[in-house]
């Protein structure tokens, strides 16, 4: 689908105000957040007598033409929906992983489908801290340097915590019943930021000097029947320079399998690394002449480092390692005596402030414009 043009884009989000602020008792303001090919998402905030924030949300609406939606409303998967009848991708995506305590996924809070008039609206947690592409990539790009080691190993951290619950419904066991997601748009702009969790509440966090990197935008979203199945990809899928071998158009030599999910991984990584918006071919005739290269200016970052990604890249899916396999290569590296993470896998309550500036410290966040207790101007 085309961009929207800006005039559709203020028209999308007026809509979008004009319809949550006139049928809500709860969201008293808003304003726009940012806005893709289908639609347009806006913060939406309670505020007190005083016009402080005291609540934020995030709202999405998504906008598809009638064969689009008819199309999209394909989930069956775990959990099985009211009545049994299919439901859109992304609202079955989300809603399965909502029952998850993994923060490392954007939550979903609520939403509403409108068959008429082919659209549907998602509420969703607030991350302050806007998403990977926006903030720090595109300040460290600007500015010609690389992105912090450790920072790194923390997004990986992050995204590897997530396709955990992805492919087994939970984090340390798996879940009967669960049918696996293939999320099939891993980039920059898709991966979040969330919080710096409390020292006190969350003692224990990973990586706790940075803001909490969270995976949303399920809108390409499918299920498996179980972590062993390989099918083909019923539909074009993924952002170019980004998406797998598998997820080409018209090959059908490579199958989506929960692997698809580490690739996702590892060409997200490889963009923080490279400082390059993905680097994956781009069409099927370029795959078939090569593969994703971790490039000499890759060189700044650890040969541990490195091999992870590369091996996550990998144009077969059987040679790269899956997920749970994933998770333990990277847990060697962020402690003890082969520690790549220059120790900020664990930091100690009183040291996280202290820790947060300095060399490792995560550049170009843009500020929590809608943080609580922060005045509220509606635009």
């Amino acid at each position: 689908m085309a961009p929207l043009t800006a005039a559709q884009i203020a028209a999308h989000y007026i809509s979008l105000h004009n319809d949550v602020i006139t049928h809500s008792n709860k969201w008293q303001g808003s304003a726009m957040l940012g806005n893709g090919s289908f639609g347009v998402v806006a913060a939406f905030v309670r505020v007190n007598a005083h016009d402080s924030i005291r609540e934020r949300v995030a709202i999405k609406d998504t906008k598809l033409s009638p064969a689009e939606f008819a199309a999209e409303k394909a989930w069956t998967g775990h959990p099985v929906p009211a009545g049994g009848q299919p439901i859109l991708w992304e609202v079955g995506a989300m809603r399965a992983l909502g029952d998850t305590d993994c923060q490392n996924l954007v939550k979903l809070l609520g939403w509403n489908v409108f068959p008429g008039r082919h659209f549907y609206r998602l509420e969703m947690e607030y991350c302050p801290h806007g998403d990977l592409f926006h903030g720090p990539w595109r300040h460290y790009r600007n500015a010609g340097e690389p992105i912090p080691e450790p920072a790194v190993w923390a997004v990986l951290w992050g995204l590897v915590a997530a396709c955990v619950v992805l492919e087994q419904g939970d984090e340390h066991e798996p879940v009967d019943g669960w049918e696996p997601v293939v999320h099939r748009d891993f980039k920059l702009d898709n991966v979040f930021l969330g919080d710096f969790l409390d020292p006190v509440d969350d003692p224990d966090t990973p990586f706790p000097t940075y803001p909490v990197p969270k995976l949303g935008d399920f809108g390409f979203a499918l299920q498996l029947d179980d972590a062993d199945t390989a099918i083909r990809d019923p539909t074009t899928s993924g952002t170019p320079a980004y998406a797998a071998p598998e997820q080409m158009q018209g090959q059908n030599r490579w199958l989506l399998t929960t692997k698809t999910n580490v690739f996702g991984i590892g060409i997200v990584v490889l963009a923080l690394m490279t400082r390059k918006q993905g680097d994956a071919p781009m069409s099927l005739a370029a795959w078939r002449k090569r593969g994703v290269q971790i490039p000499a200016s890759a060189k700044v970052y650890s040969a541990e480092l490195r091999n992870i990604v590369k091996r996550c890249l990998y144009k077969t899916a059987l040679k790269r390692p899956s997920v749970l396999e994933l998770r333990t290569l990277i847990e060697e590296h962020c402690c003890g005596p082969d520690d790549k993470a220059s120790g900020l896998h664990h930091v100690f309550p009183s040291q996280r402030v202290r820790h947060r500036t300095g060399n490792f410290e995560l550049l170009g966040l843009p500020a929590d414009a809608y943080a609580i207790g922060a005045q509220f101007v509606q635009q």
